[in-house]
């Protein structure tokens, strides 16, 4: 396909672009980069395989607004003599030019945002509003969007309802950083005295003034700032600066280097620095292209806490962070750099991030929004019948597939507590129906009773519960295939490549569509829903409807080996593909907030029958010392009898009845326990077998468990070494083994295996077990 690039600058020293530019004609594409030329940059230059030809034909001396309107018509009109397939506008100033030029000639647009353009602080209000209005006007039109942070990608889908997450393509370099050969020591003379670098531009808000006043505290090190000025003038406020506090002979300033050479005298740093302050959400999602400089040159960092760059360098073990607005914290950290930058293992993590932060492997991600242009995109559609608020385990089946390349839509169901139809979470967009009631409950103008007529006889009571209970179960029925009815017809009309169905209660859906238009359909068994928990169907009809699920499915998923087992040896089918609920992640010293007061026994899961917890609150008065949490969702009205249970044996103000969390909160909440239950009752066989969500949710957050004597639960406990387990509905025994395992010696045992049990059992290696699955679909 033919390219055109449209940069609101000169592409001289933006790397970005031109290692897209060069990634894409190494592909195969005819890249021309259109571009506001600098002085003594030639009219049009071909280098590296692309094109770069100037958007006006000489410089202009009008007034601003007049040079936006004149800087507009020339990128069209360049755009309009290349007559591209692609137009490939960077940042929110080419959007307009950009969508204007790719009408006009046909071609598709793909929007690539280097910063989050509304999070930035304008000096013009009016302009903020513009662009504003301008990205989320144009950014649905566009064919594919790019940005170089997750933390982007996820703030652009919840501003703009986006239909598909933005593609992202981080900053990393295109080469690796040679040794230092000492050109920039020597021309400074500094010799072999410890140098700290701050690359790129020198503005406001990019924590260079207490830069400045850090190195007073830092003795001996050298400070240089490497780049042109980005506000005109501030290099000579931070001169100033420096020489107020004695620091003039040890901070340094040098212009920018072309690319070609930047690495090189980045390496001869001991210490990169990159301090944006927090004033801005755009700062606070970005990713500075100079880190990714740094890593690559092997040079350890110094950032700001900021919540994308702390995440990368706390992953990779390479540095260091800093209060960007507090010179004595900057000097804090700088110092111990200094002294830990000769560290083996600093290295070593230096090389690692290195090799797996490369543009090699960056360019892939771009290469394919590229190829995707040219067909239909692969859709994947994940159907689960709740509002998915809660679900951990359908969004992180999303995600693996958007790692894959689909583009994925969950579609769940609204509640009465959840009644967004759109929404966007953790990343992750879902769509939610809202099943309606069925006809005969809607009012159609029925004739208004006859205040004459006698009252009806009322039936007996037994009669009037019959009743009730046949109305229920013919409007759940009604509800039921009214979902069914609006879920089919929006699978129909995206016609998925794959649709990913969780529990019965979706699967025929997937039966719908890989009979009529050929999707692959994944059946994934959260429970053995023939024998769950306070089932209402007759089992011979689950029976004979999972048999032919499992038939059709094209992969069949669930969550126990039990389960597994079960499901095998039942329908008559290979074993299915277990799937742990693991978390996404482990947690860190960060999230433990243990209180130092009374000790708290939490229960996180869904608030329903048969899950242990009325013998958990029963066993309260035994304990006198001991608070008890419920935390999630509420089933049946069950809260209210909890309520009342704890009132009956004069607990109530020790039990404290939560609202359920977000899915990012759930591990905070949980790290305040002293234990997590999981009194899960044999009611089902279902419950017997499960290997639930909360084992491996306590055991991330460090916090030991208390567990039914369950196959699954027990072995999980006791080969771990995570906890104990009660007999099911022995409140004396529940008593006994909490009173046990609050002891500290013995939960600060428990507490150490659940943190070397949730170093080992990871959701990355269920993950690429998933993924595995997937991908043999594909095949």
């Amino acid at each position: 396909m033919k390219v055109c690039m449209l940069l609101h600058k000169s592409v001289v020293h933006d790397a970005r672009v031109r290692r897209e530019a060069k990634a894409l004609a190494a592909a195969g594409h005819d890249v021309v980069v259109v571009h506001l030329a600098g002085a003594g940059v030639p009219k049009a230059v071909t280098e590296e395989g692309y094109r770069v030809v100037p958007a006006l034909g000489r410089r202009t001396r009008l007034p601003l607004h007049a040079h936006r309107l004149v800087m507009f018509a020339g990128f069209v009109r360049a755009v309009r003599r290349e007559r591209p397939d692609v137009v490939h506008a960077h940042d929110a100033a080419m959007l307009a030019p950009g969508l204007a030029a790719a009408r006009s000639v046909g071609a598709r647009l793909v929007y690539d945002s280097h910063e989050l353009a509304t999070g930035v602080p304008y000096r013009e209000r009016l302009w903020a509003l513009f662009v504003r209005v301008l990205e989320r006007a144009v950014i649905r039109r566009c064919d594919a969007v790019l940005t170089v942070s997750d933390g982007i990608a996820d703030r652009l889908m919840e501003l703009h309802g986006l239909g598909a997450r933005p593609a992202v393509v981080r900053n990393v370099p295109d080469v690796t950083g040679p040794p230092g050969e000492g050109r920039l020591r020597r021309m400074l003379g500094i010799g072999d005295a410890p140098l700290v670098l701050h690359q790129g531009a020198t503005a406001r808000h990019r924590g260079c003034r207490q830069l400045v006043r850090a190195m007073a505290s830092v003795p001996g090190a050298q400070l240089m700032f490497l780049g042109d000025e980005g506000d005109p003038g501030y290099g000579a406020v931070l001169a100033g600066l420096a020489a107020e506090h004695g620091l003039e002979e040890r901070i340094h300033f040098m212009g920018s280097v072309p690319l070609e050479e930047l690495l090189a005298e980045t390496a001869e740093a001991d210490v990169g620095v990159s301090l944006l302050e927090d004033v801005c959400e755009n700062h606070r999602l970005a990713l500075p292209n100079k880190v990714f400089e740094y890593i690559a040159a092997g040079v350890p960092v110094v950032v700001s806490r900021l919540p994308e760059v702390r995440r990368l360098v706390e992953e990779w073990g390479i540095g260091w962070t800093a209060n960007a607005s507090d010179p004595a914290d900057i000097a804090r950290a700088l110092r111990e750099a200094l002294d830990g930058r000769g560290e083996p293992r600093l290295a070593e993590s230096l090389r690692e991030a290195a090799l797996e932060l490369s543009w090699a492997r960056e360019q892939e991600r771009l290469l394919r929004v590229y190829d995707g242009l040219g067909r239909r995109p692969r859709r994947a559609t994940v159907l689960v019948r709740n509002p998915c608020s809660h679900d951990a385990r359908v969004l992180r089946e999303a995600r693996v597939l958007e790692r894959l390349g689909y583009d994925v839509r969950v579609v769940a169901v609204t509640s009465t507590a959840e009644q967004r139809r759109t929404d966007v979470i953790d990343g992750v967009r879902v769509r939610r129906l809202s099943p309606g009631s069925p006809p005969w409950r809607r009012s159609r103008g029925a004739a208004a009773p006859d205040p004459r007529a006698a009252a009806p006889r009322q039936p007996p009571a037994r009669q009037q519960d019959n009743g009730v209970r046949r109305a229920g179960r013919l409007r759940r029925l009604a509800v039921t295939l009214d979902w069914y009815a609006r879920a089919t017809a929006l699978v129909l009309r995206e016609r998925p490549e794959l649709v990913h169905c969780n529990d019965y209660n979706t699967a025929w859906i997937g039966v719908a569509a890989k009979v009529l238009i050929g999707s692959r359909f994944v059946y994934d068994a959260h429970e053995l829903w023939p024998d769950r928990n306070l089932r209402p169907e007759p089992r011979a009809w689950l029976l004979a409807c999972e048999w032919l699920f499992t038939r059709v499915a094209d992969r069949v998923l669930t969550t126990s080996p039990g389960y597994a087992e079960v499901m095998a040896r039942r329908y008559r089918i290979p074993p299915p593909l277990v799937v742990r609920n693991i978390p996404e992640a482990p947690a860190t010293a960060a999230d433990a907030r243990r209180s130092n007061g009374t000790p708290l026994a939490l229960y996180f899961g869904a608030v329903t029958r048969n899950r242990g917890l009325e013998q958990a609150i029963a066993a309260l008065p035994e304990l006198p010392e001991l608070r008890l949490r419920l935390v999630g969702p509420e089933a049946w009205g069950f809260r209210a009898e909890l309520a009342r249970l704890a009132e009956r044996l004069g607990v109530e103000e020790r039990v404290e009845l939560w609202e359920p969390v977000a899915v990012g909160e759930g591990r905070r909440v949980i790290s305040e326990a002293d234990v997590g239950l999981a009194l899960i009752q044999p009611s089902c066989l279902s419950y017997e077998l499960t290997l639930p969500n909360k084992l491996f949710e306590y055991t991330a957050a460090g916090v030991p468990v208390l567990g039914s004597r369950l196959p699954m639960i027990d072995d999980f406990i006791s080969r771990h070494g995570v906890g104990l387990t009660a007999a099911p509905g022995d409140v004396k025994d529940v008593a006994a083994k909490l009173r046990a395992m609050l002891e500290p010696e013995a939960n600060a045992r428990m507490r150490e295996a659940s943190r070397r049990t949730a170093a080992t059992l990871t959701w990355a290696g269920e993950r690429e077990r998933l993924a595995a699955a997937y991908e043999e679909l594909r095949a």
